[in-house]
């Protein structure tokens, strides 16, 4: 008995880290692309002057939102 609620409480603990890392991992990857959303229509909207601000990491949308400032 005592084998199985250690057993419970470690997964619910794995699955508790696994649920945050992928609530963190999604944010990381929605919110530039939000950001490029946003700016792409004002853009559509006749403004021209708007910058997008660059992700951290050093991946895929960075290099797109550096294109998205020239």
């Amino acid at each position: 008995e005592f084998v199985e609620l250690v057993s419970i409480g470690f997964t619910f603990l794995l699955v508790t880290i696994a649920i945050l890392y992928g609530i963190k991992f999604s944010r990381n990857l929605v919110t530039p692309i939000q950001r490029l959303i946003l700016a792409s229509d004002k853009v559509r909207s006749g403004n021209l002057n708007v910058e997008v601000i660059l992700p951290e990491k050093a991946d895929e949308l960075k290099k797109l939102s550096i294109a998205f400032n020239k």
